[in-house]
């Protein structure tokens, strides 16, 4: 979309004789093509960071459970009878987290886990019990429907895949 956008606004605004620059009916051509680009874009709506109160709001919209709002910045919450934790950073980045207890796996697992799988990353913990966690950087702009595809495809897809393949390695 950019790769057409930004030639064509070149075009549009230097399109007068050098001498002239660009007229205000061309300037005014190139912020319509502008806010066309940015509508396409689903409206924008990008924002540098969510709170935590909005990130609330936005889980329980989902439908999920459990929500508590931890002072640390974190919310914990359930789907399917499991807990998951998403964490808030002071520069609006995100992050998702699941961890298994009782299971024992290796550090070769996760290393097998972190080789073959995208979007997470697998470790042991302190405890020694396994870890998933993905994160959603905030650089880039985030809207509701990022976070909401972020929290579902962790939910609905990472994590019960990791719960899996360790209680497969496990046994």
């Amino acid at each position: 979309m950019w790769r057409i956008f930004c030639p064509l606004l070149i075009t549009l605004l230097f399109a007068a004789p050098s001498w002239a620059g660009p007229s205000k009916t061309q300037v005014k051509a190139a912020l319509e093509v502008l806010q066309e680009a940015v509508d396409d874009m689903g409206g924008s709506g990008l924002v540098k960071r969510y709170s935590l109160a909005e990130l609330e709001n936005l889980i329980r919209a989902e439908g999920y459970k459990n929500i508590r709002v931890r002072e640390s910045g974190s919310i914990i919450f359930a789907h399917d009878d499991t807990n998951y934790m998403l964490q808030l950073y002071d520069d609006g980045d995100l992050q998702l987290y699941y961890g298994a207890s009782g299971l024992s796996v290796t550090v070769h697992d996760m290393n097998e886990w972190n080789v073959s799988k995208r979007l997470s990353r697998a470790y042991i913990d302190s405890d020694g019990d396994p870890g998933l966690e993905s994160d959603l950087l905030a650089n880039g702009g985030l809207s509701e429907e990022i976070v909401k595809q972020f929290i579902g495809v962790f939910v609905n897809t990472s994590a019960p895949a990791f719960e899996e393949y360790i209680r497969e390695r496990s046994q």
